[in-house]
């Protein structure tokens, strides 16, 4: 559990699904996973990200950078792919009735267990978006944050908020994201 309040900080994290909540297509083999978006392609339109053949191999890389980051900074065992969360909440989804959400107080969840990016992971370690677009590199990129870390961050360059939506340097700064990397905490959501 944290020992300091974070002022002027989102107090939650919320966990955004379609269908079952902390289910990841990182926990499955290539095979499985492809069942699974295939069967859901099968009952709705597939997301532009589940389209996209070179989407989880990025994802996975992803993770695995992020994993290697989060054990040199904690030292312990972790699931070999984070459940992911928000710091807060993302308008974009809570204003779409095709997600759920979930979310816990951010006091209650260990911080051994957490690690952020000060944006979605996908943005912080990527070059390109899935689409090709160029994502500037910003001084917060590349690397995973411990929740100490967050008030020097927030001071320096601020929440994501809105910003995204007007500011168009800001365009992939959407939210904190958290990345929970155990399994235990998941209880604690409601």
């Amino acid at each position: 559990m944290i020992g300091f309040a974070l002022r002027h900080f989102p107090d939650r994290l919320t966990h955004y699904y379609r269908d079952v909540p902390f289910h990841t297509l990182s926990d499955l083999d290539e095979k499985s996973a492809a069942r699974v978006i295939e069967q859901v392609g099968k009952t709705r339109e597939l997301e532009f990200r589940l389209t996209r053949d070179d989407y989880l191999p990025r994802r996975r890389e992803i993770e695995a950078e992020m994993r290697l980051q989060f054990v040199r900074q904690c030292g312990r065992r972790v699931r070999e792919s984070p459940h992911y969360a928000v710091l807060g909440t993302f308008s974009l989804y809570d204003g779409d009735p095709d997600w759920k959400s979930v979310s816990a107080p951010v006091a209650d969840i260990a911080s051994d267990v957490l690690s952020f990016t000060f944006t979605d992971s996908f943005f912080a370690f990527s070059n390109t978006n899935l689409r090709g677009v160029a994502i500037p590199l910003r001084p917060f990129h590349r690397r995973i944050y411990r929740l100490e870390d967050l008030p020097a961050l927030v001071e320096e360059f601020g929440l994501p908020g809105e910003r995204w939506r007007d500011e168009p340097e800001r365009v992939f700064d959407v939210y904190v994201e958290a990345q929970i990397w155990d399994d235990a905490p998941l209880a604690l959501f409601a």
